[in-house]
């Protein structure tokens, strides 16, 4: 049985890739781009990686982790100019911590399992 704090963390992960699945589709309807692809690659692999931790993968832990570390690395090597870079790493910091805060206790719960198998 999956722990309610699981649960918890991956409607709320999902709705924000879902979210970010949203904008890049919308995105890429108004101004196409690689970034905008590159947007939505991710935003589809942070929705495996909730379905994973749905399942309580252990993968989905390390894809999730990935995904933050790279949009950390793009908002630190290429600042964009106002705000919204420096909130956008704060954010991605956080959901990297609270998703880790949430996981953590309950790592030994979570199953070891391929990328690509989907049961």
């Amino acid at each position: 049985m999956r722990p309610q704090s699981i649960t918890i963390l991956s409607a709320i992960f999902g709705a924000i890739w879902v979210s970010q699945l949203i904008r890049g589709i919308i995105s890429l309807a108004i101004n196409p781009g690689i970034l905008v692809i590159v947007s939505l690659l991710t935003a589809s692999f942070g929705l495996y990686a909730c379905w994973g931790l749905w399942n309580m993968r252990r993968w989905s832990a390390y894809l999730f982790s990935g995904i933050c570390i790279l949009y950390l690395l793009v908002f630190l090597l290429f600042p964009a100019t106002g705000p919204e870079s420096w909130l956008k790493t704060v954010f991605f910091s956080i959901l990297l911590v609270v998703f880790w805060g949430g996981v953590a206790p309950h790592w030994k719960r979570f199953q070891p399992g391929g990328f690509l198998k989907f049961r």
